[in-house]
């Protein structure tokens, strides 16, 4: 979850599991830093390899593709210019 900070300009996350329990908060983020530290809280796992390769097992074939899109776009900043992810995120 995302809250606006007391501080203009500036933003408090807080993680939550599937149980409704806070399990960090980070304070007092700019709002030019705040994607990336959002990307830096949630992509990034001590099992990141395996958990990728188990979120893509679930999905079904279409959202397996965009997902390997994305991916490869975040990777590749021109492919993600080429592609226009704005518009194909959604149509989903």
């Amino acid at each position: 979850m995302i809250f606006p900070n007391s501080l203009d300009g500036y933003f408090d996350i807080e993680l939550i599991d599937e149980s409704g329990e806070v399990v960090e908060s980070v304070e007092y983020i700019s709002a030019c830093k705040l994607s990336e530290i959002i990307d830096q809280l949630v992509e990034v796992t001590e099992n990141y390899s395996d958990d990728i390769v188990r979120w893509l097992r679930k999905c079904t074939p279409n959202e397996n593709q965009i997902q390997k899109i994305g991916r490869m776009a975040k990777v590749c900043p021109e492919v993600a210019a080429e592609i226009k992810l704005k518009t194909l995120f959604s149509k989903r």
